[in-house]
């Protein structure tokens, strides 16, 4: 696997897996934490483009792409796969405590939120708001997480194609060629005798 391959995915796994820890409902957030969202998405909307670049520019077909993942060691595939899983469980759980909330404001005369029920907005406590804004702001953090792991991942993948393709193993993919071809030539050499 190529250097730039390697650097591609490691940024984006690494933003991926800070923006998803960001995301966890491990605690309050401030007020002003709206920032660290355009962040994540200005990290991920470049990064995660470059990556199907990347895809599109290798005319890799899904099938090879699947056999070249598996190449990869099954601790990276395994870590690859727990982050983006991690990614949607904490993007559905932020939004899934919204309840029947969206969209709560700060206003002169108190604080409201959409009721999506009955798509009116309705009047709510302080706490009610924090936690409503935090919620939001936990899903959208895991977003451009979930993107970057997912981008980390085809990367990974792409990586490893290049990897048996310039090795000259482009009739299978890496280890599993080898394996496909050990298996059928004692499958041969079981026939032969």
């Amino acid at each position: 696997m190529g250097r730039t391959f390697t650097w591609h995915a490691g940024l984006a796994l690494g933003f991926g897996a800070v923006l998803i820890a960001l995301g966890l409902p491990l605690g309050r957030w401030g007020t002003g934490a709206g920032w660290l969202v355009v962040a994540g998405f200005a990290v991920a909307l470049p990064v995660g483009a470059a990556a199907v670049l990347r895809g599109v520019w290798a005319s890799v077909d899904r099938a090879t792409l699947w056999a070249s993942f598996r190449c990869l060691p099954r601790a990276v595939q395994v870590g690859c796969a727990a982050l983006v899983l991690a990614g949607f469980l904490v993007t559905a759980t932020g939004f899934a405590h919204l309840g029947d909330l969206s969209d709560a404001r700060a206003e002169p005369s108190g604080y409201s939120a959409l009721d999506t029920r009955t798509k009116d907005r309705i009047r709510i406590s302080r706490e009610r708001y924090e936690e409503v804004q935090a919620a939001e702001r936990r899903g959208f953090l895991a977003v451009p997480g979930t993107l970057l792991a997912a981008s980390g991942t085809l990367v990974l993948a792409l990586g490893e194609w290049n990897g048996a393709r310039s090795a000259g193993r482009t009739a299978g993919v890496g280890r599993t060629e080898r394996r496909e071809s050990g298996a059928a030539r004692r499958e041969a050499a079981g026939r032969e005798r």
